[in-house]
């Protein structure tokens, strides 16, 4: 991947990767019939269209779902609400 597939697209903020899993994602469910798509099988699809690590995948995976830290160099949101809501629970 080259350091512009890692740029966020203008129109919605994904990078190519990021957009080749949802596609790939979402035409794994059509073919299976079902929601639930193993993580072996998406990557095989993704490999074929990006040069990708496993790693990789996966961090573009958990960002996604909502459960990673954000992109290298952005800067995290609300990171002192965060800390006020650890301390409180």
């Amino acid at each position: 991947m080259t350091a512009k597939d890692n740029l966020p697209d203008v129109r919605d903020g994904l990078t190519r990767l990021e957009r080749v899993i949802l596609v790939e994602l979402a035409r794994a469910q059509r073919e299976l019939g079902r929601e639930s798509v193993p993580t072996d099988l998406l990557y095989g699809r993704v490999v074929e269209r990006c040069n990708v690590s496993v790693a990789e995948m996966q961090a573009a995976l958990s960002r996604l779902a909502g459960r990673a830290a954000p992109r290298p160099g952005s800067t995290p949101r609300n990171t002192t609400a965060r800390r006020r809501r650890k301390k409180v629970e």
